[in-house]
């Protein structure tokens, strides 16, 4: 599916905020929070082909945060929001 399929846009506040809420109790760094957040929403937009039902936008985006936590846990970090601004920045 295309992105612009689903107006991706006008859904980031949403996502965000539900996403942001779905990890809100398990994440108690603001500033991990915030990163994992950002790259949720960065992979679900890189992925959004994947995305078989439009309908289900909201918990595949909480899937990819769970799994973004997940590799936290485990040691893999989450690239922090400052490490992404560099890299576009030096694109």
């Amino acid at each position: 599916m295309p992105p612009d399929a689903l107006d991706w846009q006008s859904k980031i506040p949403r996502l965000q905020k539900s996403v942001r809420r779905f990890l809100a109790g398990r994440v108690p760094d603001p500033g991990l929070l915030d990163d994992i957040v950002q790259e949720t929403l960065l992979q679900a937009m890189r992925k959004i082909a994947t995305l078989r039902d439009p309908d289900k936008l909201e918990p595949w985006c909480r899937r990819i945060a769970l799994n973004f936590l997940r590799r936290h846990h485990r040691g893999i970090p989450v690239k922090r929001w400052s490490t992404l601004v560099s890299d576009i920045e030096a694109s």
